[in-house]
């Protein structure tokens, strides 16, 4: 078998299912490592299957994700004993199996929704977008991700090329399971491509001393800068364009760390354990003073120049007329955010990502000597019942 340095992914929703914890034993599950497939049998075996349990269907096969970057780390946790008569560990056992790991790119919307990817890092899949571009080049037939409080569970597979099996061949695949997505991030920056990174845990892993490459084809589109689009539609204002030399757009996963329970060293469950953080950050252009005039002085108003100005703090009164009201305000400023990616040839849509309500939380300058100003502000998506975050996703033409 040709090994071929790869990353691939797929779904793996029973990897927690407390029937097969409790039932079955440990068993690996990746149909190619099981039996030993072939270069030419692993294309039908590339999946994982559960214990034999009839209402378990396999999963989808692997899909290659088209990455720059990754890593994977498997810590065994060691538990040590400290005591008085010695001075190093005086024993030293294996605790909780700890494994996680990075991967970063170029951003490719389609490719990860093939994959599962995107189901995994939002959660809800819709079956298509409401307000899909009309274009007569442009498919209608894309994907609408919600981010949602479940996000899919993965598999992550990683070939290792380099890696010698005890045989003397070259050529490793390792199968990391019950994958969760503990952190996401979308950059796009002048004289860069649309990139992503991901940070991952797991649950458990199978290795395997032959190399399984899925070598599917690679599908999306990517996205570069100079043809992004961003708006900003100011509350009870209109869309208007955003120039920004960054803009950065973060989910954080509060996945439980520490689901472990008495009787295994693997984690029990992927359980979160705490708030979704959406938000980000944004390089504003040196000439830009609006949005930090407003994280100042809370409004935009040229006649206003300080935050409640004319209000009275400790004792303000509400009037009949809201603008005489003297009660603290205390406003931010408040949007909705839309970024739209395009093909590198401008005549498609790639992605575009959708914050319905979004709150600017924080401005900062800096100046160094006569070097240009440094302007960012910090942002924060706000979810409700009527507010949503959407990423929407196109296929190739």
């Amino acid at each position: 078998m040709v090994a071929k340095r790869e990353i691939c992914i797929t779904k793996d929703p029973y990897a927690y299912d407390e029937v097969l914890m409790d039932t079955y034993g440990i068993t690996p599950g990746y149909r190619a490592g099981v039996l030993g497939a072939t270069e030419s049998q692993t294309a039908t075996l590339d999946f994982i299957r559960y214990p034999n349990y009839p209402t378990y269907p396999d999963t989808p096969k692997f899909t290659t994700l088209r990455v720059q970057a990754h890593t994977d780390t498997a810590n065994r946790e060691t538990i040590r004993e400290e005591a008085t008569d010695s001075v190093a560990a005086a024993s030293l056992f294996g605790g909780v199996y700890n494994a996680s790991g990075s991967i970063n790119g170029v951003w490719r919307g389609w490719d990860f929704h093939l994959s599962g990817f995107l189901e995994g890092i939002l959660g809800y899949q819709g079956e298509t977008i409401p307000d899909a571009p009309s274009l007569p080049n442009q498919a209608a037939t894309g994907k609408r991700y919600e981010l949602s409080m479940i996000p899919s569970v993965l598999a992550l597979k990683i070939v290792d090329e380099q890696a010698k099996t005890p045989s003397g061949t070259r050529g490793t695949t390792t199968i990391y399971r019950g994958v969760g997505i503990s952190s996401f991030e979308i950059s796009l920056a002048t004289k860069k491509y649309a990139e992503f990174s991901a940070e991952w845990i797991a649950r458990r892993s199978e290795v395997y001393d032959l190399p399984h490459n899925s070598n599917s084809t690679i599908n999306g589109d990517p996205a570069i800068f100079y043809n992004a689009v961003l708006t900003w539609q100011p509350e009870n204002g209109s869309p208007t364009a955003f120039k920004c030399a960054e803009f950065k757009m973060n989910i954080g996963r509060q996945i439980d760390r520490d689901a472990y329970m008495i009787g295994s060293q693997f984690l029990y469950d992927l359980l979160y354990n705490g708030m979704t953080e959406l938000g980000g950050s944004i390089s504003l252009a040196p000439s830009d003073w609006d949005k930090i005039r407003a994280m100042i002085a809370g409004t935009n108003d040229d006649s206003v120049n300080t935050l409640d100005q004319d209000k009275h703090e400790y004792f303000g009164q509400v009037d009949s007329s809201p603008t005489q009201s003297t009660v603290l305000a205390n406003a931010i400023p408040s949007g909705k955010f839309v970024v739209t990616l395009h093909t590198p040839d401008g005549t498609r849509v790639v992605t575009r990502i959708t914050a319905d309500e979004a709150k600017l939380t924080e401005a900062s300058r800096e100046a160094r000597g006569q070097d240009r100003f440094n302007k960012t502000i910090n942002w924060v998506g706000i979810i409700n019942n009527d507010k949503h975050f959407y990423v929407d996703v196109y296929p190739p033409a």
